[in-house]
């Protein structure tokens, strides 16, 4: 019974929306429209979703790939005495201690270093010191200015910037793990005919005088584990500030170019390097710069990101 009740109501509502669409044809009609309308924008909802999720697989995979050539060199870094075991029969052991300095008397006829760092005096040891601490966090410190002005292209710029000081890093690590070379401080405090150079530990040179001064061992703990002692060609303080030079100068590019002057004058100053690693670190960015910014660069992201190089 109660079966024929239910068919009975669902016929009476059937006849009854009939009756409904014949007497309003037009309400029909536009309702049958809004249904329309409706799934084409839960379609175009869901396309626009779909897209946003693939722009930001696509972004991360390109994050990875810019960060493979840090983490390539962070890898061949903390295993760098292992490596030189491997290789001893082929790379030499002992730095080299008259390439650089021959190589700056033939270009400047004196040694720089020496003209530099004759002027001796507790302020100057101070201004040499502030950008060999900047050094550690100057990737983040710069990473974090290029997000907040860059805009639009911050994404494109933050990675190219990973992407090529990387491989500025590895070039350099290549150039010191093949042929070491001694800093100033080495070659002017040891007898160069010492044999057993790899037993000497690193040396913050000049810095030392800002422990004395201050009353800390800061430079001290930082050169005396340092991992490569003998790698002063090429200078990476003097590298990255010349990798943001290209990729994106910081406010200006006076204001960079007066930073990359304070760091090479305090490595000379300090006794970490020679005039020619300055000059080598500049060409192996330019190299890299050409390679694989300009030349190859397997990230583009100018299509989601509306990057104008």
């Amino acid at each position: 019974m109660a079966s024929l009740l239910l068919c009975e109501d669902k016929r009476i509502y059937q006849s009854h929306q009939v009756y409904k669409e014949k007497k309003n044809p037009k309400q029909n009609q536009s309702n049958r429209f809004y249904q329309t309308d409706l799934i084409k924008d839960n379609q175009l909802t869901l396309c626009h979703h779909w897209l946003k999720m693939k722009e930001d697989i696509q972004l991360m995979l390109t994050a990875v790939l810019a960060c493979l050539p840090s983490v390539l060199y962070i890898y061949c870094y903390t295993n760098y005495h292992q490596l030189k075991e491997l290789c001893s029969t082929v790379f030499p052991l002992e730095p080299d201690i008259s390439l650089l300095p021959t190589m700056d008397k033939e270009l400047f006829g004196l040694l720089p270093h020496k003209w530099i760092s004759s002027i001796a005096h507790p302020l100057l040891d101070i201004t040499a010191a502030v950008p060999y601490i900047l050094h550690f966090i100057l990737p983040i410190i710069s990473s974090f200015y290029i997000y907040a002005t860059a805009g639009e292209k911050r994404i494109t710029v933050i990675l190219k910037l990973i992407w090529c000081g990387g491989w500025v890093n590895m070039f350099a690590f290549t150039i010191q793990f093949m042929y070491p070379t001694a800093p100033p401080w080495f070659v002017e405090t040891h007898n160069s005919k010492n044999a057993n150079v790899l037993l000497i530990a690193a040396n913050e040179a000049a810095l030392s005088r800002v422990d004395d001064l201050l009353g800390i061992t800061t430079f001290h703990r930082i050169y005396s584990t340092a991992t490569i002692t003998f790698g002063a060609m090429p200078s990476l303080h003097v590298a990255w500030p010349v990798v943001i030079l290209f990729i994106y100068p910081i406010k200006s590019f006076g204001c960079t170019l007066f930073y990359i002057t304070w760091i090479s004058w305090a490595a000379l100053y300090s006794l970490h390097h020679y005039a020619v690693d300055i000059i080598a670190a500049a060409l192996i960015v330019c190299v890299v710069h050409s390679i694989f910014i300009r030349s190859w660069c397997p990230f583009n992201l100018r299509s989601h990101y509306n990057y104008q190089q």
